[in-house]
């Protein structure tokens, strides 16, 4: 196999700095931090002290270049010892000038020829210096064909050195920060640059590293992470010019990588008693963390609602204090769709006589032979073509098949309408039909679909939220449903790979509220128990049959007077409550003479209540308070009558 061979070229060298942490020019940098953290001292830094000599010229372009006196410094460095007559040849401009610039490429590029064409070995090196130029679009441009853009590519080979000073890392384009040697970071208040920064770098530290060398960096105020990308990676990362970064993993547990961690080495001094108790390994390694929660959910187990919108009770309260992730790893829904479940009226046009006429498709599931053959009967000869899947419907210039818009638009009143359809939800077929056309004298459906549902959506609002779930379909969907197959078959889905749901505690679980739904959020039939069907009222409680009346001329079926209760509340017959007269019931007991012949015993039947306090039940008789009352009202007439009926036997 061939070698790389390399053949001997002539070496030009420029100006070195004499700080070795510096980046080696020509170089293009980036200085990126808010406002007033310090990036322009930081430039007037390096122009005056860490590469101090290394420029023939120095360009400034920033709007605050005369206004600014940080800056004055430098413009006394430019007189003085570069020896530029300013009042003839212009070093700094506070407009944006992109021809005075691509003049100095020009120039630069001409002088390095001519320098190289001279034999030169030390070539005349520049600096451009772009500060505050974040609000200007035009340096920022995303085309790739700025004049920035040219300067980051081709600028070292001009021997240019290109310094940007900006509050915002993102606004420059890909191939600028292709081309950056080194970065100046202060502490950024966006974590959106920073992740833009460490992924530019991410090549060459993990970018956990990476975040641990800003924080360590930034951690003092005005303080700068500076990463020189042409040095060794052991010489890269430095926290301002003073001391490296640590660059190494060794001994620093890496969660993507295989358990065990790595042995932490004993940091125990030789006097230290505790020394053995130190030498174990600590807890936190060993200690079991709950990673997962499975949560299993049957609308068939559901508190309240149907199959398709229900409320689930988890059945114990789940709390979660510092949130979580959530993913739906399983759905199975049975396809019990049918083709008529959004909507059953085709509506067609006289547009003779403007009216609007309707028919009113049977419920059920369709292919399209059998609805071509229902809107041949029911409106013109229509026929079906499996191989292009188009529905053709005869038209006569009168009677013509509008869809939804065309409803709405020609038709915006509602007398028109079956009932319970209306202009903003007339429950049509067109959902089956999908758009048409007029070719000669048919009218032609170019995609005819008899599922009326291609996809469905799982939602429940206490789980879902609108940061990880936005747009018009809302936010709280946990999973899409793709239906393809048809009816009778069941539908498996799960949540896309990579997305989870974020649940941001503190948060207690224990209700939850799921709907399946179609993209408008109606919730659709899935045939199950509907909580809109009556349900069966309870039977209500048989009324107690009351005793027929007594007749006067039957004393032996009268019913007798239930005995007194052993404790009965009421007043004794001497009390200042006059007793009441006796009903007709018991004065046709109470009067013998008046008495049929062949009812001869009934008087002796008064004698018989002194032994009915024997035959009590020992246990007391549970009564309603209705009979309650009327037991008490008998009670008091009964001893009156029993006092009586004594007295007389006495006699």
């Amino acid at each position: 196999m061939g070698k790389v061979r390399l053949f001997k070229t002539p070496e030009y060298s420029v100006k070195q700095p004499p700080d070795p942490v510096v980046c080696k020019p020509p170089a293009n940098g980036i200085l990126c931090a808010p406002s007033a953290s310090g990036k322009t001292v930081l430039l007037v830094s390096m122009i005056l002290a860490q590469y101090r000599g290394c420029f023939e010229r120095i360009y400034i372009f920033s709007p605050s270049v005369e206004v600014d006196s940080a800056w004055q410094p430098v413009k006394e460095y430019i007189r003085d010892e570069l020896g530029v007559n300013t009042d003839r040849e212009q070093c700094w401009w506070e407009d944006w000038d992109e021809g005075a610039l691509r003049k100095i490429i020009a120039d630069q590029k001409r002088i390095t020829q001519k320098s190289k064409e001279l034999g030169l070995k030390k070539l005349y090196s520049v600096l451009v210096v772009l500060d505050d130029h974040a609000d200007n679009a035009a340096v920022h441009r995303k085309t790739g064909d700025g004049v920035l853009d040219t300067l980051f590519i081709r600028g070292r080979h001009f021997c240019i050195n290109t310094w940007v000073s900006t509050q915002k890392l993102r606004l420059m384009s890909s191939a600028v920060r292709v081309n950056v040697m080194f970065y100046a970071v202060f502490r950024l208040r966006n974590q959106l640059e920073l992740d833009a920064l460490v992924e530019e770098l991410s090549a060459m530290l993990p970018k956990e590293t990476l975040y641990a060398m800003y924080e360590e960096a930034t951690r003092e105020p005005y303080s700068f992470w500076f990463v020189n990308l042409r040095a060794p990676k052991e010489d890269m990362f430095w926290v301002r010019f003073d001391r490296k970064c640590c660059t190494t993993t060794t001994g620093v547990y890496d969660p993507s990588r295989h358990w065990p961690p790595p042995q932490r080495p004993r940091q125990v001094s030789e006097e230290s008693a505790t020394s053995e108790f130190s030498a174990r390994r600590t807890g936190i390694f060993r200690r079991r963390r709950k990673l997962m929660v499975s949560l299993y959910v049957d609308s068939r187990m559901r508190t309240q609602g149907t199959d398709s919108d229900f409320s689930f009770d988890i059945g114990e309260s789940v709390h979660i204090q510092s949130g979580a992730k959530l993913a739906v790893y399983k759905v199975r829904i049975a396809d019990a769709f049918l083709s008529t479940d959004r909507g059953t009226f085709l509506y067609w046009e006289d547009e003779v006589a403007g009216t609007l006429h309707y028919a009113e498709l049977p419920v059920g599931a369709y292919t399209g032979p059998r609805l071509a053959a229902w809107i041949s009967s029911n409106f013109a000869a229509a026929t079906y073509t499996a191989e292009t899947n188009e529905l053709d419907v005869t038209y006569d210039g009168v009677r013509l098949i509008l869809n939804d818009a065309e409803l709405r638009q020609r038709f915006p009143g509602t007398g028109s309408y079956p009932p319970g359809a209306s202009p903003s939800k007339p429950l049509s077929i067109n959902h089956l039909l999908g758009p048409s056309y007029l070719t000669g004298s048919v009218q032609r459906f170019v995609f005819v679909t008899m599922n009326p549902y291609s996809e469905l959506y799982l939602r429940c609002p206490s789980l879902a939220n609108g940061e990880t779930t936005v747009g018009p379909l809302g936010h709280d969907i946990l999973c899409k449903v793709v239906v393809s197959k048809g009816v009778g078959h069941v539908m498996e889905a799960e949540t896309s790979e990579g997305h989870w749901v974020q649940l941001h505690g503190p948060i207690t679980l224990r209700h939850l509220r799921f709907k399946l739904t179609d993209y408008q959020g109606n919730v659709v039939n899935t045939r199950g128990t509907s909580p809109a069907e009556p349900a069966a009222p309870d039977p209500e409680p048989a009324a107690t049959p009351l005793p027929a009346p007594a007749q006067p001329s039957e004393p032996s079926v009268v019913p007798a007077p239930e005995p007194p209760q052993p404790k009965r509340r009421g007043r004794p017959p001497g009390s200042k409550n006059k007793p009441k007269p006796a009903p007709p019931t018991v004065a046709v007991v109470a009067e013998p003479p008046k008495a049929p012949p062949t009812a001869a015993p009934a008087p002796a039947q008064p004698s018989e209540p002194p032994a009915a306090p024997q035959q009590q039940p020992t246990e007391p008789v549970r009564m309603t308070p209705s009979e309650a009352r009327h037991a008490r009202h008998l009670s008091r007439a009964d001893r009156f009558h029993e006092l009586l009926l004594r007295n007389t036997m006495d006699l």
